[in-house]
């Protein structure tokens, strides 16, 4: 029987298939049987498996996790249509959820004949999510920050009269009446410094930035959460990149960022839990830092609690300002952390853990290059 040649020759002075390898986007070459000809490098790492694995196995060795998908392609390649799907899940080989947007395209179709074959072209949707997550969010805490801190202002001032009154009022009263005045004024204490951070939270962030030594600042949070660390017996493992250059930034917001976020895994953990702390470049960014006047490079600092995680509730309604799921919490914490990573030109991201384990990640991206 005479062999078919193949739909893409591989190794062939081919121009199309060096156009095709030097794509961002995943492309895959089937048959109309399903047979898996070819794939680009970029559908290697969307997939997780190279080229000379799948090449004559057939699309469901591939898809073993995405059935639907594969019955979809192949239904349109054979009916000879093409296929967009704007958003659908893709599991990848390491088990790994990915939205993606795939187009299918059936080739080769004479007049009055079936089609030889088709192409998959899959994108991983996964830093556009992310930055439309990113504008919502900061959308939204600019809203509400602007209507908080103006309501602040009305507060701040009434509230050093009540103080100064209780003061008063203590000198004045008997002993044994004075722990009155001193809730007065400790409750009164409490309110003037949330109102205080619901200031700040819309002030511009104008401090001066240079070239900064992360690991101080990221040193000093832990030191600073010690006694609660010691307290529950908590393992703190630092995964830390000796050669990474210094980011562009500020040593005492970088302290603060860096201890709300560690504050917040300390208290997500139960006893004898554990928290990562790692630092590496950061290879893809999300895309929510390009920026169309200068390039950057980033550096991300991660912080990986064991604890029960988030809820989609909590997802959902991460880092607005007033929602908080710890007893007493203001809800401000996250809010003022991303404002300040923001300042920075960076971002922030928290999520749950993807490695099949429970717990929160919480990424901070910031730069440490400037190209012209």
């Amino acid at each position: 029987m005479k062999q078919k040649p193949p739909l893409l020759p591989v190794g062939a002075p081919d121009t199309y298939q060096a156009i095709l390898t030097a794509f961002t986007d995943a492309v895959i070459v089937v048959t109309a049987d399903g047979v898996v000809e070819w794939m680009n490098p970029a559908a290697e790492q969307l997939i997780g498996v190279g080229v000379n694995v799948v090449r004559g196995e057939h699309l469901s060795s591939l898809f073993s996790r995405n059935s639907e998908l594969q019955v979809e392609a192949l239904a349109a390649i054979r009916r000879g249509i093409s296929l967009t799907l704007h958003d659908t899940p893709f599991h990848t080989s390491h088990g790994v959820r990915l939205p993606v947007g795939v187009t299918i395209h059936p080739f080769g179709p004479e007049k009055g004949e079936e089609p030889k074959g088709g192409v998959l072209i899959m994108r991983d949707l996964t830093a556009l999510k992310s930055l439309e997550r990113f504008m919502a969010m900061s959308d939204r805490i600019t809203e509400l920050s602007t209507l908080a801190a103006g309501i602040a202002h009305e507060i701040k001032n009434p509230l050093g009269g009540i103080r100064g009154a209780a003061q008063l009022l203590e000198s004045e009263i008997p002993d044994d009446l004075s722990e009155y005045t001193a809730l007065i004024m400790k409750e009164t204490d409490r309110i003037n410094r949330l109102v205080t951070e619901l200031i700040e939270l819309n002030q511009p962030k104008n401090f001066p930035m240079g070239p900064e030594n992360l690991y101080p600042p990221l040193d000093d949070a832990v030191r600073i959460m010690a006694p609660q660390i010691e307290g529950k017996r908590i393992v703190i493992r630092r995964i830390f990149d000796p050669s990474l250059p210094p980011v562009i930034g500020n040593a005492d917001k970088l302290r603060q960022i860096f201890l709300n976020l560690v504050k917040n895994a300390v208290e997500s953990c139960q006893p004898y839990g554990t928290i990562s702390l790692t630092s590496s470049l950061a290879w893809r960014a999300p895309r929510a830092l390009t920026n169309a006047s200068r390039r950057r490079r980033f550096v991300v600092v991660e912080i990986v609690d064991d604890g029960e995680g988030l809820s989609e509730e909590d997802e959902a309604k991460l880092m607005t300002p007033f929602y908080s799921r710890k007893p007493g919490g203001s809800g401000l914490g996250l809010s003022m952390t991303m404002n300040l990573v923001q300042a920075h030109d960076g971002a922030l991201e928290v999520k749950n853990r993807e490695d099949g384990q429970r717990g929160v990640i919480a990424s901070v991206y910031l730069p440490y290059a400037l190209e012209g």
